[in-house]
């Protein structure tokens, strides 16, 4: 009992390991006695060899018949016919869908009998069964029918893209590419399926595959490739059937990481002087032990050591403040550096003291402005003329009281002397600047020259007394 039950056990999972094809199409299933091998070509629309195994428990005799019955959707008239063993003179005749082997002069002997078929026209992609039976001269059933099971495999609808998680930039690696039809089974693909890598994102990658086309157009439905990527990024590959074109024929892979050995990591410039607002783009370049070059600007992270700067993840820096200053790129744990010296624009600007009003000028000589005279607003004119009367009527004043003989000498050398005066203040007004020229110029207060006209007056007063003690007139 217990030998039956083990028995039955080993017979499920034979069964179970047998329900999948090595190329995963459906298992061929067969009634008791038979053994019925796999097609050598399973494709929907596509002329095929069908070769029949099956066990035969009665002799066929000479005359016997082998009928072979297709489902519908199958073509039969091309068919070529052939058993095994051998029988000459054997004939066949198809009607329709179903095929009949007709013997010549000699017997089959019960035991294993294959029936070999080239030409039959495939129908459609789906599951098919067809059966076997065997008969005597006189059409009595010998044994069968056998039933047999089968898949035909549609036209590429994907592909399937294997390759490791991870690889190494410019070393080789393998990368499988197999044609599926709409139903996830392997078909025949294309004599060009274009391969191309892409980002996790999707779109095209800065690197290049080795190998950029392949054949899939075979009975395994499949290519292995050896390939290599010039570039340290996650990629994804694309398979496109240019044969049948782009809409509903291309698989991308899950994301392959590419990796490499890196020894170094570089600035350029490693150096660099702007002024305060401008921009200096920055590379970072990333070497490996096989001496390849990587551009990783955008994939290192920066900094610098200038407070008011602007850097962008892009190495894009903008000056922020005057001084000397450090920027810094990191990437798969290097760094690199760059100096900047930053400078600043000074504008030279006049240092011309302001206007300074009358009642506060000094007599401190400035630099001459070679700028042509202004023009004095109203107000301006109005207080230089009133300043002027009260001058005018102050020397006049003064001029008076300082002549004590009525001498016709003196008074001429005063009238001289105020006249002088009253010259002198008419051409200080005059040639006066106005406050727009932004300048200051020699210039004497009013009491100072009322003074100084004072102290001439009296010298020349002096003057005319000690001559005419001279001339004894006194």
């Amino acid at each position: 009992m217990l030998k039956k039950f083990v028995s039955y056990v080993l017979a499920v999972v034979f069964g179970m390991v047998l329900a999948v094809s090595p190329l995963g199409v459906p298992a061929q299933a067969a009634s008791s006695g038979v053994d019925m091998s796999l097609p050598d070509s399973m494709y929907s629309n596509t002329s095929a060899n069908y070769s029949i195994g099956f066990t035969a428990t009665s002799v066929i005799p000479a005359g016997g018949k082998i009928v072979v019955t297709y489902p519908a959707g199958f073509g039969l008239g091309a068919v070529s016919a052939a058993t095994t063993p051998a029988v000459s003179g054997t004939t066949w005749n198809a009607v329709g869908s179903v095929l009949t082997i007709t013997l010549g002069a000699s017997s089959i002997p019960s035991g294993a009998v294959t029936v070999n078929l080239s030409g039959v026209d495939n129908a459609s992609q789906g599951n098919y069964s067809l059966t076997v039976a065997t008969k005597n001269a006189s059409d009595a059933t010998l044994d069968g029918p056998f039933s047999y099971s089968f898949y035909i495999r549609g036209a590429v609808s994907n592909y399937s893209i294997t390759e490791p998680s991870s690889v190494i930039v410019n070393q080789p690696f393998t990368l499988a590419v197999t044609a599926l039809d709409s139903n996830g089974y392997t078909t025949m693909g294309s004599s060009n399926v274009t391969l191309s890598a892409q980002t996790k994102d999707g779109v095209t990658g800065s690197g290049t595959l080795s190998v950029s086309s392949v054949d899939t157009n075979n009975a395994n439905g499949y290519t292995i490739i050896s390939q290599t990527y010039s570039r340290p990024e996650s990629i994804k590959v694309r398979a496109t059937d240019g044969a049948v074109g782009d809409v509903g024929w291309n698989n991308i892979s899950p994301a392959t990481n590419v990796t490499f050995t890196m020894t170094k990591l570089a600035l350029s410039p490693t150096s660099a002087t702007i002024k305060v607002g401008a921009k200096q783009q920055f590379t970072a370049t990333a070497s490996d032990n096989l001496g390849n070059n990587f551009n990783v600007t955008s994939s290192s992270v920066w900094s610098t050591t200038d407070p008011r700067a602007s850097l962008t993840q892009s190495g894009s820096y903008t000056a922020g403040q005057a001084g000397d200053w450090v920027v810094k790129a990191t990437y798969g744990g290097f760094s690199a550096t760059a100096n900047v010296h930053v400078t600043t624009d000074v504008v030279a600007t006049p240092t011309n003291p302001p206007y300074v009003p009358n009642e506060q000028a000094t007599a401190t000589p400035t630099t001459t402005s070679t700028k042509t005279a202004a023009t004095v607003d109203q107000n301006e004119k109005d207080k230089q003329a009133a300043e002027l009367e009260a001058l005018r009527k102050q020397v006049a004043s003064g001029a008076s009281t300082s002549t004590t003989k009525k001498d016709n000498t003196v008074e001429k050398v005063v009238f001289t002397v105020v006249a002088l005066g009253l010259l002198g203040l008419a051409a200080y007004f005059l040639f006066r600047k106005s406050p727009e020229e932004k300048q200051t110029i020699e210039i004497q207060k009013p009491e100072d020259i009322i003074r100084q006209i004072t102290e001439k007056e009296a010298e020349i007063k002096k003057q005319h007394e000690e001559n005419l003690k001279k001339e004894g007139r006194e």
